[in-house]
């Protein structure tokens, strides 16, 4: 995590800071790509600096308009996760699971509860955000984004894009269905994590849904989460980009 203050600048056309009118569908950031940065910055102390060019005539081109409003839809529903909070001093990214990222509540001088009572927010990200875990600033691959849509022979031609590691040997898109559904609980209805011991938790809950969520202690440390009796990504697509849990509790950090 950088010890100093950082900003990550970034804008969703990928190729321009500007409006450009050539520019094609894989050279936008997906939502799944900007929730992915903004937990990400977040989670490793930064601020996100999030660029929409606008036209000649000052509009907000339809395209930046659907990623900013599903952007805000996820702050509306998991703002107290990154709004006024910190990194989490024992983890940033779980040692488990390479989609979740942790955060604390940051409080002023004059309400600082103990720091051992505070939650623990834990976000498990979509499996298409595309982030580049060999850089400390996120990055999303255009590699994977030109993978999802056919190429285009009257496209801009690209720049030589970086390979996306994720601290694995490959990219997400190209490891198992087994282990993308395994990091997001699509296939037994369970969300494993390392970074957090089942002694320290008390009360997990999903933010949005009202009922406490279970847990289990993995052996030999970390622990498991199950998901509410719920299909997340057609049921309830507020939980399409990513899933937030709060965790209370006695932590560290």
């Amino acid at each position: 995590m950088p010890t100093h203050k950082w900003e990550d600048c970034e804008t969703i056309d990928d190729d321009s800071w500007g409006f450009d009118r050539l520019s094609q569908l894989d050279n936008y950031k997906t939502p799944e790509e900007l929730v992915g940065l903004l937990v990400r910055t977040v989670a490793l102390g930064g601020n996100l600096l999030l660029n929409a060019g606008p036209r000649s005539d000052g509009v907000i081109d339809p395209i930046f308009e659907e990623r900013l409003l599903a952007l805000g839809a996820f702050l509306a529903l998991n703002g107290q996760a990154v709004y006024a909070t910190r990194p989490w001093n024992v983890s940033q990214n779980d040692s488990l699971n390479p989609l979740a990222f942790y955060t604390r509540p940051k409080y002023s001088n004059s309400t600082t509860p103990s720091a051992q009572t505070t939650p623990l927010f834990v976000t498990i990200l979509s499996y298409n955000t595309g982030l580049d875990a060999s850089s400390p600033s996120p990055s999303p691959s255009k590699a994977q984004r030109a993978a999802r849509h056919p190429p285009n022979a009257n496209a801009k031609a690209k720049a030589p894009v970086r390979e996306t590691v994720w601290g694995h040997s490959e990219p997400p898109s190209a490891l198992s269905e087994a282990a993308k559904a395994k990091w997001r609980g699509d296939g037994d209805g369970t969300i494993e994590l390392g970074s957090v011991e089942a002694s320290w938790v008390q009360k997990v809950t999903l933010l949005g849904f009202a009922a406490p969520i279970a847990f289990r202690a993995l052996a030999p440390s970390g622990i498991a989460l199950t998901l509410p009796a719920f299909t997340p990504l057609t049921a309830q697509p507020q939980y399409a980009l990513a899933y937030v849990f709060q965790l209370d509790g006695n932590f560290p950090g």
